[in-house]
């Protein structure tokens, strides 16, 4: 009994480490869950020009083929100048409707940067088949 108790000391002892660094990852992802947008921000602007993105993004993850990824370059371009008249609008206008252009436009920069990162993704993905594929 005693020997087994000195075997699971050792054991967590040897495991502190990771269980520490599980504590600080666990206590992080709390706070910035707590730390994340109040409830009375608005929503994300949903434009034609992300949904349409967003949508041939989920596309090309089921259907890579060199067609498709035109697709969706050509919906990034669109989304892209839709970007640049949002920004040519927030700054011919001024007072609160110049923070609100502003806030519309961090939002679909940052809406265009997550699917920038999503298509980045399924191309790696796309490309680690075809990969895969050609060897076996």
């Amino acid at each position: 009994m005693k020997n087994r108790k000195q075997e699971l000391k050792q054991y967590f002892e040897s495991r502190k480490p990771l269980l520490s660094l599980a504590a600080v990852f666990g206590s992080s992802a709390l706070l910035l869950a707590g730390c994340s947008k109040s409830q009375q921000d608005p929503a994300p602007i949903s434009t034609r020009e992300t949904e349409n993105t967003r949508k041939e993004v989920e596309d090309f993850k089921y259907t890579s083929t060199p067609v498709q990824k035109s697709r969706v370059e050509l919906a990034f371009a669109e989304l892209d100048q839709e970007i640049h008249e949002l920004e040519i609008r927030a700054q011919n206008t001024g007072g609160e409707k110049s923070a609100e252009a502003q806030r519309k436009l961090n939002d679909l920069k940052a809406q265009r940067d997550a699917l920038r990162s999503d298509f980045t993704e399924e191309k790696f993905q796309a490309l680690l088949k075809q990969t895969k594929e050609a060897v076996w």
